[in-house]
């Protein structure tokens, strides 16, 4: 992967949330910037596949990570990737994240995804 440039990625898989009993699947899409080699800044979208029976209702707002409100919390995500070239496209890799999720109030999450990466 080149370096000085900026990336797409979409991903998607499978984990757990410390605030539901059973796995949960979630979707990432993310678009960033290599700095260098090994650091990026990006923002990425999240979304998580929950059935209304595990997730805690507040008000009229399924909540997830067990946040207490939707107005006053926050989280923080720390992705740890490795990155494959795909041999067929140049600039795309095959992707696998772990994916780390704490919020502030007191729910965590751990998944796993794979996707691809496009640099540009």
């Amino acid at each position: 992967m080149l370096f000085n440039r900026f990336f797409v990625t979409a991903s998607g898989g499978w984990g757990h949330l410390s605030t539901s009993p059973h796995n949960t699947g979630v979707f990432t899409t993310t678009a960033g910037y290599f700095f260098t080699k090994n650091i990026t800044g990006e923002f990425r979208y999240l979304g998580y596949f929950a059935s209304k029976q595990d997730t805690e209702l507040n008000g009229n707002s399924y909540l997830l990570l067990g946040l207490s409100s939707s107005k006053n919390s926050g989280l923080f995500a720390v992705p740890v990737s490795l990155s494959v070239p795909t041999g067929f496209i140049d600039n795309m890799d095959f992707l696998i994240t772990y994916l780390y999720v704490k919020s502030f109030d007191k729910g965590e999450a751990n998944f796993i995804t794979t996707g691809l990466s496009y640099s540009f």
